[in-house]
C-alpha cells in the first residue's frame, strides 16, 4: 500500500494472483495463494532471511511512502536481498518510480535495461515482452 493513486489497481481483477501463478511456474517454488496488501514498513517485522523474495508495487502516478516505509524498503533492498517489482498501472508511474528510487536509494542511478539483456531470457525467454 502507498498513498499515491492506483496502488491497488488490478487487485480485484486478480493481476497479482496471475503474476504469482506465473512466478510459481517459472521458479518451481511454492507461493502464497492469498494476496495481502501492506505498507513497506512491514518488512521490518520479518526475521532476516524470512522476508518475501520480492515486493510488488503498482500505481498511476507518484508513489508516496512514509519515512518509515522508505527506511524499511531501503534495508530490504540493500541488506536483505529483496527485490522490488514495479508494474505501471498508467500515466505518471515511471516518474513516480524514479522519484521513489532516488528517495530510497540515494546515489544510485536509474538505468534502462535493453531488450536483449539476459534478464529477459532467464529462466524463460521473455523477448518481445
Amino acid at each position: 500500500e502507498h498513498a499515491g493513486p492506483g496502488w491497488d489497481d488490478g487487485m480485484t481483477q486478480a493481476a497479482e494472483a496471475n503474476m504469482m501463478a506465473k512466478f510459481a511456474d517459472f521458479s518451481g517454488g511454492r507461493v502464497k495463494t492469498s494476496l495481502d496488501a501492506h505498507r513497506a514498513s512491514i518488512l521490518a517485522n520479518y526475521a532476516k532471511g524470512e522476508e518475501p523474495p520480492f515486493m510488488y508495487v503498482t500505481g498511476t502516478g507518484m508513489i508516496s511512502l512514509s519515512a518509515q516505509d522508505k527506511s524499511a524498503l531501503r534495508e530490504y533492498l540493500l541488506n536483505r536481498g529483496g527485490m522490488l517489482f514495479a508494474d505501471s498501472a498508467g500515466y505518471g508511474f515511471r516518474s513516480g518510480m524514479e522519484q521513489l528510487a532516488r528517495a530510497v536509494l540515494p546515489g544510485f542511478s536509474w538505468t534502462d535495461i535493453s531488450n536483449d539483456d539476459e534478464v529477459f531470457s532467464h529462466p524463460r525467454d521473455l523477448s518481445g515482452g
